[in-house]
Formats: C-alpha cells, structure tokens, sequence
C-alpha cells in the first residue's frame, strides 16, 4: 500500500491492517484501529496522537518513533510489541494488558494505567512520570517486568500486585506504593526518598538504595534484605519486619518523631 492509501485508509473506523504492513511518515491524528487486529505491522516515524485502539489487539508491531500522544487503549492487548524513541504520554490504558514488549526511551508521562497488566516486559531510559504528571498504575498486575534507568518519580502504585520484577539504578522519589503487594522483586540502587509504602506488604524482596524518609506505616515486610539501603524509615506501631535483614545502614524512627518532608 502506498501512503496515500495508507492515510485514507487509516480514516476509516475500525481499521485492521494487512499482516506485516508498512505504516510509516505518515500523519493521522485520531485512526481508529479499536475492536481489531494487526500483527507484525511496523508504525515507524509516524504520528497517531489521539490514535483509539479501545479493545484492538497487537501482536509483533513496531512503534519506533511515533507520536502516541493521548492514545485512548482501553482494554487493549499489545504483545511482543516495540516501543523505542516515541511520545506516548497521556495515554489512557484502562484494564490494558502489555506482554514481552520492550519500550526504549519512552515518555509514558501522564498516563492512566489503572487495573492494566504488565508481564515480561523491559523497560529502559523512560520517563513515567514528570514533574506534576505522574502515572497511575492503581491495582494494576505488574509481573516479571525489568526496569533499568527509569524515572518513575510519584507514580502512583497503590493496591498493584508486584510479584518478580527487578528495578534498577530507578528514581522512585515520592512513588505511591501504598497498600500494594510486593512479592520476589528486586529494587536495586533505587531512589525511594519520600515514597510511600504504608500497609504495603513486602515479602522476599530485596531492596537498595536511598530509602530516607520512606513512609512504612503499617508495612508488614518478611523475609526481605534491607542491608544495602540506607536512610531513615518511618514506622508505627503497626510497622512489622519479620525475618528481614535491616543492616547497619537503616534507621527505623517512629513517624511521629519525624518529619515527613526533610530531606
């Protein structure tokens, strides 16, 4: 197909693509692809802000440098998908699911990812989160995914269940992880500063990094390794840590003696 045809094509409703089609420089803001399935089909250097892929399905597609601003994804599925170099903040992810992809140095800031799933995904050089538009992840299923490099700085986590992931060399500054269950995960030379952890449970978790400030009240943390994080947590009568190795470098202060804002 030619472009031309490709941009005529595309403005239709409901779109379903040819297995393995080039939909590349091309420019069509709000393409409806909901309800549909496209598989191996490579949407480089295009732009579809606004696109709708509302209960669409993509299976082994290429967004290389697209523009997926305010992209409406509502109950979409994308498996062993590529996500590198693009803008796709502001999405709307409602009950997504996203399977094996790998998204390289994307902006998903202001994005809205509440009851999604996350499985085997890597994520690397990304932004969830800029200043006063973070994203919300809230009771959402994250499994088996890897983070490296990431900022996800007051991203809100709260009620998600987070079973086997490995975040690395991350910023969490002020992340909401309240309430959540953080299962078999590795949070290695993270940020945390500021974040809050209250009534999360925490099991067989390893943690490191800059934990100065965290609000762990009620946390009910077992069988975790805390001896590489360092910093000042904050902790109530409710506060538990049983079978966990806190090292030398932890200090656990009552949060009414504390200041909550200090750094």
């Amino acid at each position: 197909m030619q472009n031309e045809e490709i941009v005529h094509y595309l403005t239709q409703d409901e779109v379903t693509l040819p297995v393995g089609a080039q939909v590349s420089l091309v420019d069509v803001p709000g393409a409806s692809f909901s309800h549909s399935l496209h598989a191996n089909v490579d949407f480089s250097d295009s732009s579809l802000r606004a696109m709708d892929a509302r209960d669409a399905e993509f299976q082994g597609c290429s967004f290389s440098r697209v523009n997926l601003t305010g992209m409406l994804a509502e109950g979409a599925v994308f498996t062993d998908c590529t996500f590198t170099q693009l803008d796709m903040t502001q999405l709307y992810g409602l009950r997504a699911t996203f399977t094996g992809c790998l998204f390289e140095g994307v902006d998903m800031a202001s994005g809205y990812f509440e009851q999604a799933t996350l499985r085997n995904n890597t994520f690397t050089s990304s932004v969830l989160s800029r200043a006063g538009s973070p994203s919300i992840f809230v009771g959402a299923t994250i499994q088996d995914n890897f983070f490296s490099s990431c900022v996800l700085d007051s991203v809100d986590f709260e009620s998600t269940a987070t079973v086997a992931n490995t975040m690395r060399a991350c910023s969490l500054r002020g992340a909401y992880l309240t309430a959540a269950s953080v299962y078999a995960s590795i949070f290695e030379s993270v940020d945390l500063r500021g974040a809050s952890l209250d009534y999360a449970v925490i099991e067989n978790t390893l943690i490191s990094g800059d934990v100065h400030n965290v609000d762990a009240t009620g946390i009910k943390a077992i069988g975790s390794d805390l001896a590489q994080a360092h910093g000042t947590i904050l902790i109530d009568d409710d506060t538990s840590f049983e079978n966990c190795d806190t090292g030398d470098h932890l200090v656990l202060a009552p949060l009414s003696l504390s200041t909550k804002g200090d750094e």
